[in-house]
């Protein structure tokens, strides 16, 4: 099995986390790279089988995700990460709503931190006929 891809809660997520540290990039031993990996891990968006996959969502890979969202912002002046279509679009969200972005970010840090997300089971309409969420993604939707 691979690691799944990103969803767009865990991009808020992780978006929100990067515009709030000034479109810079965390490291690894950042402490809140740490936080969002351990949160990332704990969230019922994938099988417990992908989030027991070694890496998943690990303080490594969140960094990483991090550097694509700095480094593929319009502005940067260094060299882009190769990352895919959904990091852009969520870029492209923060950088035309960024207080609509960050506010839901908070809501789903608030639903997880209140043990709501945790309790609501999937709905029907988190997802389209061709799979595509909301670009606030499945959590908010719940």
């Amino acid at each position: 099995m691979r690691t799944p891809a990103w969803t767009e809660d865990e991009l808020v997520l992780a978006g929100a986390l990067v515009v709030q540290n000034g479109w810079r990039e965390l490291r690894t031993g950042d402490l809140r790279v740490q936080e969002l990996s351990e949160l990332l891990q704990s969230l019922p968006i994938h099988s417990a089988e992908a989030r027991a996959l070694r890496g998943f969502r690990s303080p490594d890979i969140v960094s990483r995700k991090t550097t694509d969202f700095a480094t593929n912002r319009p502005g940067y002046a260094g060299g882009a990460t190769r990352c895919g279509k959904p990091t852009l679009l969520m870029i492209d969200a923060f950088m035309a709503r960024k207080a609509e972005m960050l506010q839901a970010a908070q809501a789903i840090e608030d639903g997880i931190a209140s043990g709501e997300l945790y309790r609501i089971p999937p709905q029907p309409d988190e997802e389209d006929e061709s799979g595509v969420t909301a670009v606030e993604g499945r959590l908010l939707a719940r």
